[in-house]
C-alpha cells in the first residue's frame, strides 16, 4: 500500500484519497497500523491523530470503532515504546471527552455504545490527568462558572459580615440563570441583607406578579413550618427510615391570593419553575412551597384539563432537576459528606416527597435510563482512579435515595 511509504506523505495521501471517509478503508489501516509494530511507530501517532479531529457524527462513530476495535487494545498490551503508548492513549481519552462534552453520544445510540467502552480502556489513573482533560471541556467550565456563582451566595449566608464584592458575570452563556439566581437571593434576603451587587442587575428582573407573590409567601409563617418538615424528611432520608415519613395533603397551609387572569398566573407559574432551578440550596424549599401553592390555586380556580398540563411540567422539571444533579456528581473528587452537590440531592429528594404528596400529584415511575448514564459514567470515572470500592456505599445510598423520595 502506497499510503505508508513516507512519513512525510501519509497523512496527505489519506487525506486526497477517495475513500479517506470510508469505514471499511480506515478499519482496514488500522488494522495493519496495529500488527505491525514497526508501523505504529512511525504511522501510529498521526493516524490516531487524524482518527480523533472534530467531525460528523456519523464520521465520529466510524473513528471511535477503529480506536475501540484495534487501537485501545493494542495501547494496553504495547510494551515498545512506552512514551508513544503514554501519548497515544492521552489523544484518544481527550477525543473522547470531547465527544462526551459535545452530547454527540445523547442523540446518536451506536456512539453511546462504542464511547463508554472506549473511554474505559484509556482512562488515566491519575484523577489530575482527569481534572487536566476535564477544565478544557466548555461543560465542565460552565459547571464550575455556575458553581463559583453558588459559592458566592453560600459564603454571604454563612457570614452576612462579609459583605461580597460587585459580580462582574462573564458567562454569557449563563447569564439569565445567574442573574435570576442573585436576584432571587435578593427578594428573599431584603429585609435581613444587604442586597448583592452584579453587572447586568439592571438588565434582569421578575414579572412583577411573580416578585409580590415570592415576596408574600416569604412572610408566611407556614412557610417556615414547611422547611422544618422537609429538613426532617431529610435527616431520615440519610438513614433511609423512609416508614416513618407520613405527609398528610391537609398539612399544607392554604394562603390567601389571587390572580386578575390566567395569563398573570402562568407568568407567576414559569417564574417559579425557572426560580426553581436556579434557588441556592438554603433556600430551595422556599420556592417549592411557592409551587405548592401555585397548584392549590389552579386545582380550585382552573379547568382539569389545564391543571393536568402545569403538573406534568412540574414533573419534567423536577426529573430534569435531578438529573442536572447527577450529570454535575459523575467526576466529584471532594468526599461524599462534604460534597454541595450530594448534600443538595438530599434536599431536593425531601422536597420532592413533599411536592408529591401534598400536591396529590400521581406516581410517576423515575427514569431509569438517567440513573443507569449517572451511573455507568460515576462508576468508569471511579474505576479508573481506583476509588470504586471505597465509594460503593455511597453509590448505593444515592441510588436509594432517588429511587425512595420518587416512589414514597
Amino acid at each position: 500500500m502506497r499510503l505508508f511509504e513516507s512519513k512525510d506523505l501519509f497523512l496527505k495521501r489519506l487525506i486526497q484519497s477517495p475513500f479517506k471517509d470510508d469505514e471499511s478503508m480506515l478499519m482496514n489501516i488500522s488494522q495493519r497500523i496495529v500488527n505491525q509494530p514497526d508501523l505504529f511507530n512511525t504511522f501510529g501517532l498521526q493516524f490516531i491523530e487524524y482518527l480523533t479531529k472534530p467531525s460528523s457524527a456519523e464520521r465520529s462513530l466510524v473513528n471511535l470503532k477503529c480506536l475501540n476495535i484495534y487501537f485501545a487494545p493494542y495501547l494496553d498490551r504495547g510494551k515498545n515504546d512506552l512514551e508513544l503508548i503514554k501519548e497515544a492513549s492521552s489523544l484518544i481519552f481527550s477525543y473522547c471527552l470531547e465527544i462526551y462534552s459535545s452530547g454527540q453520544h445523547l442523540s446518536n445510540i451506536e456512539i453511546y455504545q462504542v464511547l463508554y467502552p472506549l473511554l474505559d480502556q484509556c482512562a488515566p489513573s491519575d484523577v489530575n490527568n482527569w481534572k487536566k482533560e476535564l477544565d478544557k471541556l466548555p461543560i465542565e467550565k460552565t459547571r464550575k462558572t455556575l458553581q463559583h456563582y453558588e459559592s458566592i451566595i453560600h459564603d454571604y449566608l454563612c457570614n452576612p459580615s462579609i459583605y461580597p464584592a460587585e459580580i462582574s458575570i462573564t458567562e454569557s452563556t449563563q447569564m439569565h440563570n445567574i442573574c435570576a439566581s442573585f436576584t432571587l437571593f435578593n427578594i428573599l434576603y431584603a429585609a435581613e441583607m444587604k442586597p448583592i451587587k452584579f453587572k447586568h442587575q439592571e438588565s434582569f428582573q421578575f414579572s412583577n406578579s411573580w416578585t409580590q407573590f415570592l415576596i408574600q409567601m416569604n412572610n408566611s409563617f407556614a412557610n417556615n413550618l414547611f422547611n422544618t418538615r422537609t429538613l426532617l424528611i431529610e435527616n431520615k432520608l440519610r438513614v433511609i427510615n423512609t416508614e416513618s415519613i407520613k405527609i398528610l395533603p391537609d398539612q399544607l397551609h392554604v394562603e390567601s391570593f389571587t390572580f386578575k387572569d390566567r395569563q398573570e398566573f402562568e407568568l407567576t407559574f414559569r417564574e417559579c419553575l425557572q426560580s426553581l432551578k436556579v434557588a441556592h440550596t438554603r433556600y430551595l424549599t422556599k420556592i417549592v412551597y411557592c409551587l405548592l401553592q401555585l397548584l392549590l390555586y389552579a386545582s380550585t380556580t382552573y379547568e382539569e384539563q389545564f391543571q393536568e398540563d402545569i403538573h406534568k411540567i412540574c414533573q419534567a422539571t423536577w426529573f430534569e432537576m435531578y438529573q442536572c444533579l447527577l450529570d454535575n456528581a459523575v467526576f466529584e473528587t471532594v468526599p461524599f459528606t462534604e460534597s454541595p452537590t450530594f448534600q443538595r440531592l438530599f434536599k431536593l429528594s425531601a422536597c420532592y416527597i413533599q411536592y408529591r404528596h401534598l400536591s396529590l400529584t400521581p406516581y410517576v415511575e423515575f427514569p431509569l435510563s438517567i440513573w443507569d448514564h449517572f451511573y455507568l459514567q460515576r462508576s468508569l470515572f471511579l474505576k479508573s482512579i481506583d476509588k470504586l470500592e471505597n465509594n460503593a456505599d455511597d453509590l448505593a445510598m444515592i441510588e436509594k435515595v432517588i429511587f425512595t423520595s420518587t416512589s414514597i
